[in-house]
């Protein structure tokens, strides 16, 4: 009985050792082929915008500090330039204001698959990160009034020698030029011309009341979007259905709906979906440029030790191979490097560009005195955690620009064409920095392809190592028993030939 038991307790320890080493064998294969698609099982449970998740808190009240860095050119030869000379620039700045995001108005729809709200950004001024003081006076082109002279010159000639007239003798008269403080350039000055726009225009077409490039972005929203939550797919997660309750834009190929050009798609630059590959071609959707702007992988940069990938315009963007509908009639394509806001803008002769004409003609560099194009300083680029689709740093840099066209001028006459730049910003977050932040990425990025990397290969040779060692013990275990079946035969086969 002793000896049955002894058997059978090795028979059983054998039977746990060899499956268990099978079991650690299939959970090793499990770990190596099926983990990180159990991982991207959980990330597409949780990034969805759905109501009381800890996802929509951060959305709504993100947990950043992103700044905006203003340039201004100011026009050192104003006179000179009138009378015939290249004009010069000398870039003042950076002017930098703290921004605070809050999404307002924010609403779920379509069980939950939709949510509307407006993005409202708030500007702190930081002298202590600004070269210069608000009160810095800058002479920049006087934009009212050739958005004044372009309506009148597509008029016809009459009309824009009658406006020459009028500009000469309005009081006070208007100029070329115009010094102006960086605090009322940024956030808005009266104009006579706009003050007298708006008493003939009708009331839906008119102006600001006051002029300035930030003029009413100050603790307010651009307008109200809807976009798709991503939880019937995460691939949705971010991509806008609509822009103050439209689907497509009138600005461009004569209001047509059909046009690609006036398709409102893309996302608002902030959200983006997981699983982010080279190969994406996302959309930012600009109120402002009223268009999508395309952007590709570039390259791969480090972030914390984190990877990601940097996404920058795509080179059809702001180049002759954009869309046709970009460009309108008359006047056409801008040079290469440039973007015509002019329908965008009131018809004011308005250009988009890079930074310093970054990537654009040689030639808009050359036209004007004082620039100097750097990709560090002047790439616009967004680099996302491939994994989560979140930025971990974005640089949203962007020139306005204006057309000084001569023809028709009399102030112009002995000056030729010219790209003008005016301002240009960076906006957003040069490295996400909050502590707690990144260490939730890393635990959600890098934290399971450790845990992955070490567990299989465990998992793996503990398996081996009990499974092959159940077999040779099982192995001698069975060759003993024959051994001993071998001498018991032979001690009776001798018992009998004794007998």
């Amino acid at each position: 009985m002793n000896m049955f038991s002894k058997v059978s307790k090795k028979t059983l320890l054998l039977v746990w050792a060899m499956g268990s080493g099978l079991c650690l064998i299939i959970g090793g294969l499990l770990a190596a082929f099926l983990f990180e698609t159990l991982v991207d099982a959980i990330i597409v449970s949780k990034v969805p915008l759905l109501p009381g998740t800890d996802i929509a808190k951060a959305w709504m009240s993100p947990p950043v500090k992103p700044l905006l860095k203003i340039f201004y050119f100011n026009v050192t030869n104003p006179q000179e330039y009138l009378s015939g000379e290249k004009i010069r620039v000398e870039e003042l700045g950076p002017y930098v204001y703290e921004e605070i995001w809050q999404r307002e108005g924010v609403a779920w729809s379509n069980g939950d698959l939709q949510v509307k709200f407006r993005m409202k950004r708030t500007y702190f001024f930081r002298p202590d990160l600004t070269t210069g003081s608000l009160d810095d006076v800058v002479t920049l082109p006087n934009v009212p009034m050739f958005a004044m002279l372009n309506k009148m010159r597509n008029t016809g000639p009459e009309v824009l020698a009658s406006a020459n007239i009028f500009l000469e003798t309005i009081k006070p008269p208007q100029s070329v030029f115009e010094a102006r403080t960086v605090q009322e350039i940024t956030w808005g000055y009266q104009h006579p011309l706009v003050d007298l726009a708006n008493l003939i225009l009708p009331e839906d077409e008119k102006l600001p009341p006051l002029y300035g490039y930030f003029y009413g972005k100050n603790g307010t929203s651009d307008g109200e979007f809807s976009v798709f939550t991503g939880g019937d797919d995460v691939s949705n997660l971010g991509s806008i259905k609509s822009f103050n309750n439209k689907t497509v834009l009138t600005t461009w190929a004569n209001g047509s709906a059909e046009a690609t050009c006036n398709a409102i798609h893309g996302t608002d630059g902030s959200v983006f979906p997981p699983f982010v590959t080279k190969d994406h071609t996302f959309h930012i959707f600009q109120k402002d440029m009223c268009r999508a702007l395309p952007i590709q992988y570039s390259e791969t940069v480090y972030h914390h030790d984190l990877k990601t990938y940097r996404f920058t315009p795509a080179p059809s963007a702001f180049s002759s191979s954009d869309s046709s509908c970009f460009c309108p009639a008359p006047g056409g394509c801008a040079p290469e490097g440039m973007f015509n806001v002019t329908a965008c803008q009131g018809d004011a002769p308005m250009l988009l560009s890079w930074p310093h004409f970054y990537g654009g003609d040689p030639a808009l560099v050359e036209q004007v005195e004082g620039l100097s194009p750097d990709k560090d300083k002047h790439q616009f680029g967004i680099d996302i955690l491939p994994q989560l689709g979140v930025g971990l740093r974005a640089a949203i840099r962007l020139q306005i620009n204006i057309f000084l066209e001569v023809d028709g001028v009399a102030t112009l006459a002995n000056t030729t064409d010219a790209y003008l730049p005016i301002v240009w910003f960076d906006d957003g977050i040069e490295e996400l920095n909050d502590p707690d932040t990144i260490s939730l990425l890393k635990s959600a990025v890098v934290e399971p392809a450790k845990i992955q990397s070490i567990l299989y290969p465990v998992l793996l040779v503990v398996g081996c190592l009990l499974l092959i060692g159940s077999l040779i013990v099982l192995g001698i275990s069975l060759r003993n028993k024959q051994k001993s079946k071998r001498e018991y035969a032979m001690q009776l086969e001798s018992r009998k030939s004794k007998h």
